[in-house]
């Protein structure tokens, strides 16, 4: 468990409300009470909404909330399945420039081992595929990503607007003897690739953009196509994770959320690398817009047959 995080959770119904031998309609009108009040279960990092009921969680709760989220000077949060799918709790969360731990962080850290298990589905080398980026700004994610890919990929595109931005690392490689396309043409940067990795471009980004290769959502949002499969993220084999320490129930937590957290500091990509390599997390199946994702799926899909040949 990390420290330096805040987990928040929520009690499954009034019946949860406390563990005292009290009658339904006592813990009812204990419930209805602590709604009204807006009361929130804390130990240390620890908070649970101690009624939500609808998945709506009222004003007195989310105003007691940002004040203890305040007092505690701390910014990342892990949220329950139920609070991290409610769109609007997130949304205000944000906006008070709190950041949400939903996948995307870990996704890309894992961006090389992703495209590698693709490949190997497909029982096709690195080597033969075109690879694509989409990125506006440049990190220390998706510029180890693409110093390591350029070298081992047949083609790497880098579609962007801000073109400057990758210069240095377009030169990088050029001096290594290695050519890449940097560009802001999505269309013809993205007709040929095989594997699409989507860094930071929102939805409306994607939607101008034409492409039927294996799309990579590291940002974990749902994207509809007509044609093509969309990867929005990964189940894991991962260690076993110290999870909560009091109130949290690990059953609301998926082990993914709860070993980012657990691994979420603010320090380079290659330490988080050594740390994935240090756990051997490998990746069970991949999750698109519709669930898990069956490697039929790939071994079956043309697109890779029909630019390959």
């Amino acid at each position: 468990m990390n420290n330096n995080i805040i987990y928040i959770d929520y009690l499954d119904s009034y019946l949860d409300i406390t563990k005292m031998n009290f009658s339904k309609w006592l813990k009812r009108i204990i419930y209805k009470i602590m709604n009204y009040f807006g009361i929130i279960l804390k130990k240390d990092n620890e908070l649970v909404l101690a009624s939500i009921e609808n998945d709506i969680v009222n004003q007195r709760m989310l105003n007691r909330l940002y004040k203890i989220l305040e007092n505690s000077n701390k910014k990342d949060i892990v949220c329950a399945d139920r609070l991290i799918n409610n769109e609007e709790f997130i949304i205000r969360l944000k906006k008070k420039n709190y950041n949400v731990l939903n996948g995307s962080w870990l996704n890309s850290h894992l961006v090389e081992l992703i495209v590698k298990k693709i490949a190997y589905i497909k029982n096709i080398s690195i080597s033969e595929l075109e690879i694509s980026v989409l990125a506006k700004e440049k990190n220390d994610c998706n510029e180890n990503f693409i110093l390591m890919i350029a070298k081992e990929c047949k083609l790497l595109n880098i579609i962007t607007e801000n073109i400057e931005l990758f210069a240095d690392i377009e030169k990088k490689l050029e001096e290594d003897g290695i050519l890449i396309n940097v560009s802001s043409n999505k269309d013809k940067g993205l007709i040929r690739s095989h594997i699409v990795v989507n860094f930071d471009f929102l939805e409306k980004d994607l939607c101008d953009c034409k492409f039927e290769g294996i799309l990579v959502q590291l940002n974990n949002r749902k994207f509809e196509r007509r044609k093509g499969i969309t990867i929005r993220g990964c189940r894991l084999r991962l260690p076993r994770v110290k999870v909560f320490n009091y109130l949290c129930n690990p059953n609301h937590f998926s082990d993914e959320i709860i070993y980012e957290g657990n691994i979420f500091y603010k320090t380079s990509y290659e330490d988080i690398k050594k740390i994935l390599k240090r756990d051997n997390v490998q990746i069970r199946y991949f999750i698109g817009n519709n669930g898990k994702i069956d490697f039929s799926e790939f071994q079956s899909y043309k697109f890779f047959k029909e630019f390959l040949t």
